[in-house]
């Protein structure tokens, strides 16, 4: 497991709730936060504070390749993030629900 499989899961998330429309995107946006959060927790207690990266060679002449590296505060930072986003969601629920 890496980081780019977080940044790839909260990507497809942020497309499929662009296009599932009204009444289903605040059920996907939450559905792929918690799912991104529970890779940055898992990828958080794999690596700990040494944190981890991955590179891939892109294009082969000149030599590009791509590059991710998170350490342990770019982990908990993307954790509080993604944990403060589930956070607002149920807020406002539970505003309109009362409304």
């Amino acid at each position: 497991m890496n980081i780019a499989i977080i940044l790839i899961i909260l990507l497809v998330g942020a497309i499929l709730t662009y296009f599932s429309g009204n009444r289903f995107a605040s059920k996907v946006a939450i559905l792929f936060s918690v799912a991104a959060a529970i890779f940055s927790v898992a990828l958080c207690l794999k690596f700990g504070a040494a944190g981890t990266n991955y590179s891939a060679e892109w294009i082969s002449n000149p030599n590009i390749s791509f590059s991710l590296k998170a350490d342990g505060l770019a982990i908990e930072s993307l954790n509080r993030f993604v944990r403060f986003v589930i956070i607002q969601h149920f807020d406002k629920s539970k505003a309109l629900r009362a409304a």
